[in-house]
């Protein structure tokens, strides 16, 4: 069972320099080991925590000091954590709406439900629903954006499209529910934090107007949610510091990755999502095209049933984001001419990075996602936009402790 937020709680309560597993251990039904220590590694990951040498305490970053203020879970959190600062010191056009739409769905459950004897016609309504996204994310807000059109419309024209895209007007609701709450955490976070949100007094509507680029709402993902990635040679997805290896779950609309290059096998796969003979793609075309490519995804939830799966999945098409803003980038050589070639080099590294993750025999070693930049020159500089990146997070997030906010210069 997942314990990041008692983790989290528990840190912030400062019970005389204890670290998080002495305090639960002293519990009267203390969680699994296990399920602590994967809790402990997935807040560091996040940056929530920062470990201390010698096996000391474990100390709560300003991050970690904010993110404990927003009861949702931790990378839940972060989401609209860095969504509101973007939001803040933006140039005044970025909406919320999408990553609250995200956010909301992934705190409740998918709207999409899978009826009993219709399990093909609902898969492919939903990879149809979601054609050329390859972000089950965005998936969630698109299907936010049209239920907020569809609902004004006639009652029997609302149920016809949920009938037809096997949408549950029930989940439908209770979602939209949780997107005002989750605003509402939003404006708290605007209001004791980074500035005011541009766009006048009601600061709902600034939230929720305009819109935010699918690469904007990636990179936030992909700064907050847990990091696979296809290894050569083999089929399914690695984690971050090792872990068992994962597939992505069938109802993803991701699913199609571990198959690239693989005509034969996506067709077996995925001939049911064909609709007309004479379509002759069964997936986007460069999943097809480009069997060579290595793909980076982000996922928010494992789970084990035949297979160990990742679910709620988005295809992190660009790694810059990765390079700048995860915690847990490392750059490669000592920078010196011998080194050259090394200083290149940057490794996106982490623990099991995972909602319930393995240990054990079991676990897969050896894979390291390491991302190269062209040239020293930009290496340099995507070492200094990092750091000055990190340094002004940090700045902004101990400045708005207690409710002392500054303005966005």
């Amino acid at each position: 069972t997942p314990v990041e937020e008692l983790c989290l709680m528990v840190k912030t309560l400062d019970l005389g320099g204890l670290s998080i597993r002495e305090i639960l251990s002293l519990a009267i039904n203390p969680p699994e080991p296990k399920a602590v220590e994967n809790g402990i590694q997935l807040l560091t990951d996040l940056g929530a925590l920062k470990p201390v040498a010698g096996g000391a305490a474990e100390e709560l970053t300003p991050l970690g000091e904010r993110l404990a203020q927003i009861p949702v879970h931790p990378a839940i959190g972060k989401c609209l954590l860095m969504g509101s600062l973007f939001s803040a010191y933006g140039d005044g056009s970025c909406g919320l709406r999408p990553l609250i739409a995200a956010c909301a769905t992934l705190s409740y459950k998918s709207p999409f439900v899978l009826p009993f004897g219709k399990e093909k016609e609902a898969d492919r309504a939903r990879k149809r629903y979601g054609h050329g996204l390859l972000s089950d994310h965005r998936l969630f807000a698109k299907v936010s954006r049209d239920y907020g059109r569809w609902r004004n419309s006639s009652r029997g024209e609302f149920a016809r499209w949920a009938d037809d895209n096997f949408l549950s007007p029930k989940t439908l609701k209770m979602t939209e529910q949780i997107e005002y709450d989750l605003c509402r955490h939003v404006e708290d976070l605007s209001r004791d934090g980074p500035g005011e949100i541009r766009g006048g007094g009601d600061r709902r509507a600034a939230l929720t107007s305009g819109d935010m680029s699918p690469s904007l709402l990636m990179a936030i993902l992909g700064a907050s949610l847990s990091i696979s990635f296809t290894a050569p040679g083999t089929k399914k997805l690695s984690s971050l510091g090792g872990g068992v290896p994962c597939s992505v779950h069938p109802s993803s609309l991701c699913v199609a990755v571990e198959d690239a290059g693989n005509e034969r096998m996506l067709w077996k796969k995925y001939r049911h999502l064909l609709r007309e003979q004479q379509d002759n793609r069964v997936v986007e075309e460069f999943v097809v095209d480009e069997p060579e490519k290595l793909f980076i995804v982000g996922w928010f939830e494992r789970l084990k049933t035949s297979d160990v799966y990742l679910r709620d999945v988005s295809l992190i098409r660009d790694p810059l984001p990765l390079l700048l803003l995860l915690p847990g980038v490392e750059r490669r050589g000592g920078g010196s001419a011998a080194d050259d070639g090394g200083s290149l080099i940057f490794e996106v590294v982490g623990g099991k990075s995972s909602q319930g993750g393995e240990s054990g025999a079991d676990q897969s070693q050896g894979k390291r996602l390491l991302l190269k930049a062209k040239d020293r020159r930009t290496a340099d500089l995507l070492l200094a936009l990092r750091q000055r990146l990190f340094a002004f997070l940090d700045m902004v997030l101990s400045q708005t402790q207690g409710g002392r906010s500054i303005s966005p210069q």
